[in-house]
């Protein structure tokens, strides 16, 4: 059966039998991905934009119409490393939808209730796993990884990052007690800087907030979570703690948590909730 529309699905991007391996083994999928553009993953209020034009990646995030990431394609969500930056390949991609699998995505999709999507691919020397949930409330984004080769260790690991729209202005968060507030002013610094559960951002033009949140432990160093204040995005980095560079180590798995609202600059900060 092959499937548009309101549906649930799976897609994996390479021809023939392409298996998802989650670190404990899987069985092979056999589907089929009939669309060359880029198409939409719907729940809710929440649009992600991907395709094979972004090697499967995430490259755009809108809610309730309003664009949250750059423009769509010019970069990805991901993890990165500095060593310098590797190539990423052999990427295989699959998605459900409120539970359903079919052999053939042939167009956008629409769920009421839930969509995961699971990327894998080989980055430098780290086979990496992501998974995104997408709910009407929100989505999660998580990541682990295996390093499989030492020869080309990080000097520095970026676990998340996040291409946001440089309509985002104001940011908030809380660090040792106290309530941080800033603004981004296309300042070329980077901001933030320190360890912290919560990160709220805010976009006046577009009257949306967003509130990154870490889930469990995640081990960070050096800028921990920082956003990058250039002119054309405000990107968020995670700086991760790296392990002990040696062939075998796989991670635990590491989760970030995404809720976006609609605000206006008086209640703000009230919405975010991260005092």
């Amino acid at each position: 059966m092959k499937y548009s529309g309101m549906i649930t699905a799976a897609v994996v991007l390479l021809a023939g039998c392409c298996a998802v391996d989650n670190g404990n083994g899987s069985a092979p999928l056999q589907q089929e991905w009939q669309v060359d553009k880029p198409f939409k993953l719907t729940c809710g209020d929440h649009s992600f934009i991907t395709g094979k034009r972004f090697n499967s990646k995430i490259a755009g995030w809108s809610f309730k119409g309003k664009e949250l990431f750059v423009k769509a394609g010019s970069t990805q969500l991901g993890t990165l490393y500095e060593a310098p930056f590797p190539k990423d390949k052999n990427a295989v991609y699959s998605i459900t939808v409120d539970g359903v699998t079919p052999e053939a995505i042939t167009g956008d999709i629409i769920a009421k209730e839930k969509i995961e999507i699971t990327r894998q691919s080989d980055y430098g020397d780290l086979k990496i796993w992501a998974f995104y949930t997408l709910t009407p409330e929100g989505w999660n984004w998580s990541v682990k990884y295996r390093i499989v080769s030492e020869k080309h260790p990080a000097r520095y690991f970026y676990l998340f990052t996040v291409p946001w729209n440089n309509k985002f202005v104001d940011y908030a968060y809380m660090h040792d007690g106290k309530f941080k507030p800033g603004k981004m002013t296309n300042s070329k610094k980077w901001l933030v800087g320190t360890a912290l559960d919560k990160l709220a951002i805010y976009a006046p033009e577009l009257k949306v907030g967003v509130v990154t949140e870490v889930v469990g432990n995640l081990p960070t160093e050096i800028r921990h979570h920082t956003l990058w204040d250039l002119p054309h995005f405000h990107k968020y980095f995670l700086f991760h703690a790296k392990p002990e560079w040696k062939i075998g180590y796989e991670s635990p798995l590491y989760t970030l948590k995404f809720r976006a609202f609609k605000a206006n600059e008086k209640d703000f900060i009230e919405k975010a909730n991260i005092k």
